[in-house]
C-alpha cells in the first residue's frame, strides 16, 4: 500500500523472466484510473503497468487517478417573458436554439467551458458536472436577435436583468435557472399635430394657431401583449410625437387628444385620409411607416346673441302705437366675419309678435356684423334703432358684438307715399250749370286744401293752387279712413261760392267736398263760383202822357202798379 506520500515500493525482487511483471494499481473508490507512466513514457489510461526487471534499473511508475466523471448538472429555460414575470404566459414564447456557455473551474481546479443550445421548449442542461470551487460556475445565455436581454431568474430569488448567472454547484441539488428575454425597444413612431382650424380644411391657414401643451395619449396593446399607455404633450408647434414603439396587435393604438377648454374638438385627419370630427384615431402600427395624424379643433358655438323687433310705425316715433303693427314673415339677415375670421351668414324670420334673434354668435371682428331687414312689399323702410340711439331711416344696422351685450335692433317701416289722386276744376260758372260755356272762366291761383286722415292714422293736410286751366291735384295719397278727406277751394275775392260737383252728382252751394279715397278711382270734383250780388241800379217813371212830349204835364197821370221787367 502507498505510503502517506502516495509512495509504493516492491524491494528484494529477483529479476523477472522476459515476460516481465504486472504492477496493478486497485483503483480508489474516490477517483477513477486516469493515466500511468512508466518512467519516461507517454502517459496511458491504465492502472496496470507491466515491466521487465533485469539488469538495469526498473524505471519509476506513476499511477494516477483523476476525477470521476462528475454526479451534478445545472438546468433551466431560456424564454421570451412579455410582462417579465418570469412565468411563461400565453403570450410569451419558449425560445429554441439559444446558445448557453457554463465557465468556470470545478473543485478539483479543472476549466470547466461547455457549451449547449437550446431545445424546442426552452430547455438547457449541463450534466455531468464536478462540484465548483468556491467562485462557482458562470452560465452565459447568449442574446437573440430578435429581442433584448431580460430578467434572469436563480431558483426562487427576485428577477435581475442579466443573461448571466454565477451558482456554486456543491453537495445540494443547483437551483434552476430562467433566463428570459423582453421586447426590443421599438423603432416605431406616431407622430402629428394639434391646432386651431377655423375653416376645418385640416391646414393651418393665418386665422389658424398651433396648440402647445395640448395632452395626447397613446393606449393599446403592442405585438406581444404588452399593454401601451403613455401621454404626451404638444410643443411651441402643436406637434406631438410617440417614439420607440413596438408594432401594435391587429386592433392597432388608440390616440386621443384631450379637448383644450378655449375651443371645442374639430376634424381630425389621418394621412391624407379625408377629416372626421373627433379627438380619437385608431391606427395600425406595423412594418409600414404610420401615417401622420392632424388633430384639429374649431370654435365654439358662440354665447353672443343679436335681437330686436320688425314693425309698422305709422307716426316713425320708434314705439308701437295703437295703430301700428308688428310684422311676422319678415327676412333678417346678419352677415359679417367672426373674430375667427368664420364667415357669418345667416338668415330668420320675425315671429307673430315681430321679433327675431340671432342665437350661438361669435364676437365678431373689429368690422362688426351686418344685420339687413327685407323690406316688406306693403310698406317702405322707415327709422331703424340701435339700442337708444337715434332713429335714421335705413334697412341696415351695422354692431359690434363683443363681450357686453348687444343693444336690441329695431326696424320700422312706413307707409309707402300713396298711389291715390284727387283732382278738380275750379270756374267762374255763370248760369251754374256746372258747365263751361264761353261767358264763363277758369279760375287761376285758387288755393285748395286737403285735410283728414288717411287709414294708418296719418294726419294729412296739403294745399295746392289751381294751375291756367282751373285744374287742381293731389297725387300721391293714401286710402282714407271711413271718414274720408275734405276738399275745400278757398273762395276767390272777385265771385261767390257757387255749386259744388263730385263726379255726376248734383251740384250743391258749397266750397267743400268729401270723399272717401279707396281703391276705386276718385271722382272728379268741380268747384264753381258764381257772380256776386251787384250794386247798381235803374230807375225811372212810368205816366200817361198825352201830348207825348216825355214831360209830366197837368194833363198827364202818373201810373201806378204798372209792372217793370
Amino acid at each position: 500500500t502507498t505510503n502517506a506520500n502516495g509512495g509504493f515500493s516492491f524491494a528484494g525482487l529477483i529479476e523477472s523472466n522476459a515476460d516481465g511483471y504486472t504492477i496493478t494499481q486497485t483503483p480508489s473508490s474516490i477517483y477513477q484510473t486516469g493515466n500511468r507512466y512508466i518512467g519516461t513514457g507517454a502517459g496511458v489510461v491504465s492502472n496496470v503497468a507491466k515491466v521487465v526487471v533485469g539488469t538495469d534499473p526498473t524505471p519509476a511508475i506513476r499511477f494516477t487517478e483523476k476525477p470521476k466523471a462528475g454526479e451534478k448538472s445545472i438546468a433551466g429555460k431560456v424564454f421570451f417573458d412579455v410582462d417579465q414575470d418570469g412565468v411563461v404566459d400565453s403570450n410569451d414564447a419558449l425560445l429554441k436554439d439559444i446558445t448557453v456557455t457554463i465557465t468556470g473551474t470545478d473543485k478539483f481546479g479543472q476549466t470547466v467551458n461547455t457549451t449547449t443550445t437550446t431545445n424546442a421548449k426552452g430547455e438547457f442542461s449541463f450534466t455531468g458536472l464536478i462540484e465548483s470551487n468556491a467562485d462557482g460556475y458562470t452560465i452565459t445565455q447568449t442574446p437573440s436577435a430578435i429581442y433584448q436581454k431580460g430578467n434572469r431568474y436563480i431558483g426562487t430569488e427576485a428577477g435581475a436583468i442579466s443573461n448571466v448567472a454565477k451558482v456554486v454547484v456543491g453537495t445540494d441539488p443547483t437551483p434552476a435557472i430562467r433566463f428570459t428575454e423582453k421586447p426590443k425597444a421599438g423603432d416605431k413612431s406616431v407622430s402629428g399635430k394639434v391646432f386651431f382650424d377655423v375653416d376645418q380644411d385640416g391646414v393651418v391657414d393665418q386665422n389658424d394657431a398651433l396648440l402647445k401643451d395640448i395632452t395626447v395619449t397613446i393606449t393599446g396593446t403592442d405585438k406581444f401583449g404588452q399593454i401601451v399607455n403613455t401621454t404626451t404633450t404638444t410643443n411651441a408647434k402643436g406637434e406631438f410625437s410617440f417614439t420607440g414603439l413596438i408594432e401594435s396587435n391587429a386592433d392597432g393604438y388608440t390616440i386621443t387628444q384631450a379637448p383644450s377648454t378655449d375651443y371645442q374638438t374639430g376634424n381630425r385627419y389621418i394621412g391624407i385620409d379625408s377629416g372626421v370630427v373627433s379627438n380619437v384615431v385608431n391606427v395600425v402600427v406595423g412594418t409600414d411607416p404610420t401615417p401622420a395624424i392632424r388633430f384639429t379643433e374649431k370654435p365654439k358655438a358662440g354665447d353672443k346673441s343679436v335681437s330686436g323687433k320688425v314693425f309698422f310705425d305709422v307716426d316713425q316715433d320708434g314705439l308701437v302705437d295703437s295703430n301700428d303693427a308688428l310684422l311676422k314673415d319678415i327676412t333678417v339677415t346678419i352677415t359679417g366675419t367672426d373674430k375667427y375670421g368664420q364667415a357669418v351668414n345667416q338668415s330668420v324670420t320675425t315671429n307673430a309678435k315681430g321679433e327675431f334673434s340671432f342665437t350661438g354668435l361669435i364676437e365678431s371682428n373689429a368690422d362688426d356684423y351686418t344685420i339687413t331687414q327685407t323690406p316688406s312689399a306693403i310698406y317702405q323702410t322707415g327709422n331703424r334703432y340701435i339700442g337708444t340711439e337715434t332713429g335714421v331711416v335705413s334697412n341696415v344696422v351695422n354692431v359690434v358684438v363683443g363681450t357686453d351685450p348687444t343693444p336690441a335692433i329695431r326696424f320700422t317701416e312706413k307707409p309707402k307715399a300713396g298711389d291715390k289722386p284727387i283732382s278738380g276744376t275750379v270756374f267762374f260758372d255763370v248760369d251754374q250749370d256746372g258747365v263751361v260755356d264761353s261767358n264763363d272762366a277758369l279760375l287761376k291761383d285758387i288755393t285748395v286744401t286737403i285735410t283728414g286722415t288717411d287709414k294708418f292714422g296719418q294726419a294729412i293736410n296739403q294745399s295746392v293752387t289751381t294751375n291756367a286751366n282751373g285744374e287742381f291735384s293731389f297725387t300721391g295719397l293714401i286710402e282714407s279712413n271711413a271718414d274720408g278727406y275734405t276738399i275745400t277751394q278757398t273762395p276767390s275775392t272777385s265771385y261767390q261760392t257757387g255749386n259744388r260737383y263730385i263726379g255726376a252728382g248734383t251740384g250743391v252751394v258749397s266750397n267743400v267736398a268729401k270723399v272717401v279715397v279707396g281703391t276705386d278711382p276718385t271722382p272728379a270734383i268741380r268747384f264753381t263760383e258764381k257772380p256776386k250780388a251787384g250794386d247798381k241800379s235803374i230807375a225811372g217813371t212810368v205816366f200817361f202822357d198825352v201830348d207825348q212830349d216825355g214831360v209830366v204835364d197837368s194833363n198827364d197821370a202818373l201810373l201806378k202798379d204798372i209792372t217793370v221787367t
